[in-house]
């Protein structure tokens, strides 16, 4: 067992150092363009005070598989209009924002907005419900963005939504991908999450 510890200590250096380069060659500062280096626990979870994130895509009842009036029927909760599969335009935004706004460092607050036009005159129909998450779901979140190249600089990635997050003083904009994690975390709030009055 005792033999075990020097190469257990070196895998986990090594997945820390990993996780660190990917994070700090990554995070730019908004304007300056100089490097912010995003410091990582232990375990080799980020190490972060703030984190902001807005993510936007479209044809949003297609990739979430379903609407709020889907996971409203029989619920206490009002159900929610539908959003149409004959819209004009069915865009989604998710905003993440950790510590969460109540104080709490240890969560986050989701906010899903649902948007529907259901033709080219007609008006704007928006809804939005919040979920509370943990904070390690944010940790997870920035790992696996690390891993997929959205810190990498330059950024070849086309998907034709719109992701910008925030960490701490350092901010990018981009164009991203249909990201499985992040439309996992919409789907919790579509399911779990409270209507925004």
């Amino acid at each position: 067992m005792a033999g075990h510890q020097p190469e257990f200590r070196a895998a986990l250096t090594r997945r820390q150092l990993l996780v660190k380069v990917s994070l700090t060659a990554a995070l730019v500062m908004s304007g300056c363009q100089s490097a912010q280096k995003l410091e990582v626990t232990q375990s080799g979870a980020p190490k972060f005070e703030r984190f902001r994130a807005e993510y936007r895509f479209d044809n949003a009842d297609q990739l979430l598989g379903r609407s709020f009036a889907d996971v409203s029927s029989g619920s206490e909760t009002p159900a929610v209009q539908r959003v149409a599969a004959e819209s004009f335009m069915s865009e989604a935004r998710l905003k993440i924002e950790c510590p969460h706004p109540a104080g709490d460092p240890s969560l986050a607050l989701l906010t899903l907005t649902l948007s529907d036009r259901r033709g080219p005159g007609a008006l704007l129909h928006k809804e939005a419900r919040q979920l509370t998450i943990e904070r390690s779901n944010v940790e997870l979140l920035i790992s696996s963005l690390a891993n997929n190249g959205y810190f990498d600089q330059p950024s070849d990635i086309v998907g034709g939504n719109e992701l910008v997050v925030q960490i701490d003083r350092g901010k990018i904009n981009r164009e991203w991908i249909n990201d499985a994690r992040l439309l996992d975390l919409a789907r919790q709030a579509l399911v779990d999450g409270k209507p925004v009055r």
